[in-house]
């Protein structure tokens, strides 16, 4: 009884279980299955919200590429400073429409140039000279550049034109190569180039081009012999060179060390550009900044005085403008460049560490860099010969009650001043090697002003 009895509570617990078991996996699946509606909205939702946030990012970037691109936009549009625009227009590598103050000169070679190549004349050489600074090879650029934009627009003939610096040769006689390079001669080198350029412009042809040659700082290519300078304006002679030459020289005097076959050689037309002066060292100025009322004319004038009694470099003078108003742009206060800045500009670009090594040099090596400048100021030369340099040292000392050094001595002394790159000596024998400053007179200048008995000196 008790059996049967538990074997009824076992049915009904059972049935109790599957019944149960049924309402669970109803449950269950219904539970599953709105899960998976919640999972399939809740993906939706999900995948709408990344799909708004991509949206969003992209908007996002799409304006910070758009604003990036404003600001550039903006930075490029927005105007220059008076300052800015003032630094811009003195710095050296500004090329002006035109250059003030040199209009005689000009017209002198305009007329020469344009009367060789329209009438291809044999024999027509120029030279120019002058010290450095004052507009030479500005000036003769500007007007190969005007003959050859005539020639593309006008009916004016065509020309080649070649520019060599002689500074930048490794050895006078590396000329011809260059010149052989510019011609597009072919299968030339250093030592074919000459005996190639002379069999050139001694052919004869009916389509052979004409050529305008410039030799820049010529005096660098004076040797004992003088072949390449007798060449160069040797060829301009020859029948069918269709060759016209234009040399420009640092020394004033440079004809006078020239050879008797070479002065033969040369043409009659001679300019010279005198040193800048104080009105017209101002009037480059100005007309670099026309339009920018920047500079006070105390300002402007300090520095064109100071420049002009120097050197008359219209190069520095720009220079010292430009360093003087960087100077007062860093000052906010000062809306126009004042005399204190051109002033502390000067101090600052003639305080080299050239400046330095001068005024730890000894005194007779002191005396020899200021018999030198002597030379170079008084004549207008900056390339004197050793013996010359020798001469005026013996002098300078004499005068002044001090013992010269002897011959040995002395050109130890050059010796000294050439390694510390304070001078140049071309050649090789010593009595009439070359010498020249490798220093801005300025910085001698500087150096010595307040040192006696230097100071008197120069």
């Amino acid at each position: 009884m008790e059996f049967k009895g538990s074997l009824v509570t076992i049915d009904r617990t059972l049935s109790e279980y599957n019944r149960g078991k049924s309402n669970s996996d109803f449950s269950t699946s219904s539970t599953s299955s709105q899960d998976t509606d919640s999972d399939s909205d809740s993906y939706q939702q999900k995948s709408s919200s990344q799909s708004e946030i991509e949206t969003q990012s992209s908007d996002s970037n799409s304006d910070s590429e758009f604003v990036k691109k404003k600001n550039e936009q903006t930075n490029l549009e927005k105007p220059l400073s008076h300052f800015q625009l003032a630094l811009k227009q003195l710095q050296l590598s500004s090329k002006p429409e035109s250059l003030p103050c040199r209009e005689t000169e000009r017209k002198q070679i305009l007329d020469f140039l344009t009367n060789a190549i329209l009438k291809k004349k044999e024999g027509r050489s120029l030279y120019i000279s002058g010290m450095p600074g004052t507009g030479k090879t500005a000036t003769v650029q500007e007007i190969i550049t005007e003959l050859q934009n005539k020639g593309k627009k006008e009916n004016f003939p065509k020309f080649r034109f070649v520019g060599i610096n002689s500074a930048k040769l490794r050895s006078p006689n590396h000329l011809y190569h260059e010149i052989a390079n510019e011609l597009e001669i072919k299968r030339c080198n250093v030592s074919n180039s000459c005996k190639l350029l002379d069999q050139r412009f001694k052919r004869k042809s009916q389509n052979k081009e004409f050529i305008v040659l410039l030799i820049d700082e010529v005096d660098m290519l004076i040797t004992r012999t003088q072949g390449v300078l007798y060449n160069i304006f040797n060829w301009p002679r020859l029948q069918n060179s269709n060759l016209v030459v234009v040399t420009i020289s640092n020394t004033m005097d440079l004809p006078e060390k020239f050879l008797p076959k070479v002065r033969s050689r040369m043409g009659m037309l001679l300019i010279s550009f005198m040193p800048y002066t104080r009105q017209q060292i101002q009037t480059i100025v100005q007309s670099r900044i026309e339009g920018l009322k920047i500079f006070s004319p105390d300002a402007l004038e300090l520095c064109a005085r100071k420049v002009s009694a120097v050197s008359g470099d219209a190069r520095r003078a720009l220079e010292i403008c430009q360093r003087a108003v960087e100077i007062a742009s860093k000052r906010g206060k000062s809306l126009k460049v004042q005399m204190s800045h051109v002033q502390q500009a000067t101090n600052e670009l003639l305080s080299s560490n050239y400046v330095n090594i001068i005024k730890s040099l000894s005194f007779h090596e002191k005396m020899l860099l200021v018999s030198l400048l002597k030379v170079a100021r008084k004549y207008s030369i900056l390339v004197v010969e050793f013996s010359q340099l020798l001469q005026i040292y013996n002098q300078v000392c004499s005068l002044n009650s001090y013992k010269p050094l002897p011959f040995d001595l002395i050109s130890k002394v050059c010796y000294r001043l050439v390694s510390s790159k304070l001078i140049i000596s071309y050649g090789r024998n010593a009595l009439y090697q070359s010498i020249s400053l490798n220093v801005d007179s300025e910085d001698v200048m500087f150096a010595l002003e307040k040192e006696k008995p230097f100071n008197t000196l120069i």
